[in-house]
């Protein structure tokens, strides 16, 4: 999972010689996906953006600049909820994914399994404000994808390529399935480019990675020039 795509990217890179100008990685983790897209692009400026603390000497130990902070479509506060997996010696222990503003529906009920947390929200636009401008920008937000997009106007107007992780069946306790998000990303000019990955539980399809193009870049009618090239060519 934590290379997940990464042949996708090699064949931007090779086949529409696309060079990110800048790299923002929103729900980075421990950072492996950025470590990834490195590897590929090494000369391209990588920022991260964590909500849990708990990885913030991971992230350190990438070398990649980075923050953590909960982000939305406005600077507020709200409840952000943490998925405990144990109890070691007394303390809590919790999971390294899964946490956030839209808690995973379980059997369980939602006040048995998972911690509440009085958290600021933060826009994009404000934690990525003098960073640079980012044309490659992925997102592993657990729900949140509309919300964080709604507070990254400025930072979209670079962009070229978005990687979001959809649900196909609801996963996250109100967030919105893959077609409403993909309706999202119609309005604001982001069209669908390629499936990087899936994730399936016993048989199941529970998520897919999908990579959005703006509608307008280069990029995207590059690869449509050569789609029609490939299609004539077989026909």
């Amino acid at each position: 999972a934590d290379h997940k795509g990464k042949e996708r990217y090699v064949h931007l890179q090779e086949h529409l010689r696309f060079e990110p100008k800048g790299v923002l990685d929103i729900g980075a983790n421990r950072g492996e996906w950025s470590k990834m897209i490195h590897s590929i692009w090494p000369s391209s400026p990588i920022f991260m953006i964590e909500a849990n603390a708990d990885h913030k000497e991971r992230l350190l130990a990438t070398g990649f600049p980075f923050e953590i902070g909960l982000l939305g479509n406005e600077s507020r506060t709200v409840t952000y909820f943490r998925a405990p997996v144990s109890v070691d010696s007394g303390a809590m222990q919790y999971a390294d994914t899964g946490n956030g503003i839209f808690p995973e529906a379980t059997a369980s009920g939602v006040h048995k399994i998972f911690q509440r947390e009085t958290r600021v929200m933060h826009t994009l636009d404000s934690l990525a404000r003098g960073r640079g401008q980012f044309d490659l920008l992925k997102l592993d937000v657990q729900g949140a994808e509309i919300m964080v997009l709604q507070g990254a106007t400025n930072v979209l107007r670079g962009v070229h390529f978005v990687q979001l992780e959809l649900a196909v069946v609801p996963y996250n306790i109100g967030a919105p399935l893959w077609t409403e998000v993909q309706a999202f990303m119609h309005r604001i000019g982001f069209e669908p480019y390629d499936l990087l990955a899936t994730q399936r539980k016993k048989g199941v399809l529970i998520f897919v990675d999908v990579l959005f193009v703006r509608h307008d870049s280069p990029f995207r009618k590059a690869a449509h020039r050569k789609a029609r090239l490939i299609v004539n060519r077989n026909s």
